[in-house]
């Protein structure tokens, strides 16, 4: 024999093979016989080989029945013998009994040349048992739940279906040549009641059939699902298989938002501007359990009370910790509409829960669908805005006059914040830009603004140069890029306008003519002055008496002598 048999399956063909030493021939020999169980002393199990002739027989009391037998001739004087036969379901065979050892006797001339008793190695038993063994279940009552294995959680009055295979208890092989009136049963004590089903086994050993249960709470929630193999044949039997079970969870799942426990993440107050990245945590409350995974959640954006279309998302929070009766989630949610509309005062945000507990009941209460939790939305925004300008000493200077400009700033959202400004001027000619005095000086300017604050100042200088009026614009800096948006990409650039740079007056012009006319006569003058004084000093003065006459009452003339 050149492999040890294991088991032996009542019904199903085995081969028991040896290798005979003869020089002379199988065919010289009489009888060669194989005892499954024993030394031979009875007939169960034994079946005979007449060489000479070609027979293959069994007696009655064998319960083995031989089919055909094969010879090769392994070298000169050694043939290999294999002998298929069948087991019968009858043969008798007692739980937990020891297995059967073969015996082999050979038999030449009405002697027995050979025989190997009790070939231990070979031992056996007989497979005699199926069982039916579950391979899935499923809900089929919505709402359905996910089955895990063949395990399942159900409502009551659900419907289950289960479906598997029948199998040799033993050697856990497939069974074969099914009988047609082979049969599984399924049982389950639900309460103190048993309900129980029986559907037939198909050609491929395959069983397949759905219960329903009864529309009461069970005395305890957990019961399992017992398969049985009725109408094996012979004196085989079947084992109960207890694999499956089926949780019927009368209760539908709560969810409490803990403040005390998780005071910050409870979904109590959002503020608009950080609810890109919200920490949330949800407590599930239920007897039985949630359902395997992380916990799906669902918001919407509410205006005016009514759900607005294309701003409903979806998330998932995970598991922390998993207790008895009560499942923790957490997670960051991203409550941003998908539709891109800003959130306003007055908006909502409704916040449910999706998932449903293993048996496929919906959440009941707040933080459902029909009651979802709708936290405080605080509108809190950086909401820069320039308001006007106070230019000194004009806004009609001269040329080369120097301006300094009061720009005035506000925020009215209650978030604070900073903005950098630059007072440029553009060349309407050269589509070039150039800062501003301040700008130029200083660099840009950053403005703080607290929450709720008016009236800011933030001063620019600027100094007239050319006449008209300027293009000055106060350039907002983009926050996202940090770089100075030269093209108002943001809308915030402001225009300053209103200036209009005059040319000198012409008064000045004229009485600048004057007084160098005057300054030119006058030093004329003076020239004329000097040169007549230096040609005095130069001559005598005479006067001729004759030609002077004094009167009385005239000042007198003495001549000093000469000496």
């Amino acid at each position: 024999m050149d492999r040890e048999l294991g088991y032996l399956l009542p019904g199903n063909q085995h081969t028991f093979t040896m290798q005979i030493e003869e020089a002379n021939g199988l065919n010289t020999l009489d009888n060669v016989s194989i005892m499954l169980c024993g030394d031979g002393l009875s007939e169960l199990g034994k079946m005979s080989y007449d060489p000479s002739r070609g027979t293959i027989w069994s007696g009655d009391g064998s319960f083995v029945t031989p089919l055909s037998v094969q010879t090769m001739q392994v070298s000169s004087d050694i043939i290999q013998l294999s002998m298929m036969f069948e087991v019968s379901w009858d043969f008798p065979w007692e739980d937990n009994q020891n297995s059967c050892k073969p015996s082999v006797s050979i038999v030449d001339d009405f002697t027995t040349v050979a025989y190997q008793n009790n070939i231990g190695e070979l031992s056996w038993y007989l497979d005699n048992k199926y069982v039916a063994i579950p391979d899935s279940i499923e809900d089929l009552t919505p709402p359905q739940a996910e089955s895990q294995g063949v395990s399942v959680y159900l409502g009551q009055g659900d419907e289950f279906r289960m479906s598997g295979f029948v199998y040799h208890s033993g050697s856990g092989a497939l069974a074969a040549d099914i009988p047609d009136d082979l049969e599984v049963e399924f049982t389950v004590i639900y309460g103190t009641q048993e309900i129980s089903i029986v559907t037939s086994v198909n050609e491929d050993a395959s069983f397949d059939s759905s219960m329903i249960l009864p529309s009461r709470v069970p005395l305890n929630p957990t019961m399992p699902v017992s398969t049985e193999v009725l109408n094996v044949p012979g004196a085989g039997s079947s084992d109960v298989n207890s694999d499956a079970s089926v949780t019927v969870d009368s209760k539908a799942p709560t969810v409490l938002f803990d403040q005390s426990s998780y005071p910050d993440s409870s979904l109590v107050l959002l503020e608009s501007d950080l609810i890109n990245d919200v920490f949330v945590t949800v407590t599930m409350v239920d007897e039985i359990g949630m359902i395997e995974g992380p916990l799906d959640v669902a918001w919407v954006i509410l205006r005016s009370g009514t759900a607005v279309a294309g701003s409903e998302n979806t998330g998932q929070l995970t598991m922390i910790d998993d207790g008895e009766t009560k499942d923790v989630y957490q997670g960051y949610i991203d409550f941003t509409p998908l539709n891109g509309m800003s959130i306003e005062q007055g908006d909502q945000i409704a916040f449910w829960v999706t998932s449903t507990d293993r048996a496929g009941n919906a959440v009941t209460g707040l933080g459902s669908e029909s009651a979802p939790r709708m936290p405080t939305l605080r509108i809190m925004k950086f909401n820069p805005e320039y308001t006007r300008v106070v230019i000194n000493p004009t806004s009609t200077p001269v040329l080369g006059e120097m301006l300094t400009m009061q720009t005035f700033w506000g925020n009215d959202g209650k978030r604070e914040g900073t903005i950098t400004v630059g007072l440029y001027e553009l060349n309407p000619e050269t589509g070039q830009w150039s800062p501003a005095l301040t700008t130029l000086s200083e660099g840009n300017t950053e403005i703080n603004l607290g929450a709720q604050s008016s009236s800011v100042i933030a001063t620019f200088q600027w100094e007239s140069w050319k006449e008209g009026q300027p293009l000055l614009v106060l350039i907002v800096e983009d926050p996202e890029s940090g770089e100075m948006d030269w093209d108002n990409a943001n809308g915030n650039n402001i225009d300053l306008s209103g200036i209009n740079v005059q040319p000198l007056p012409v008064e000045a012009e004229s009485n600048n003519g004057l007084y160098m006319v005057i300054g030119v006569a006058v030093i004329a003058v003076a020239v004329v002055a000097i040169l007549v004084m230096r040609n005095r000093g130069d001559d005598d003065y005479y006067y001729d008496d004759d030609e002077e006459e004094y009167e009385e009452g005239d000042w007198e003339y003495e001549e000093e002598d000469e000496d």
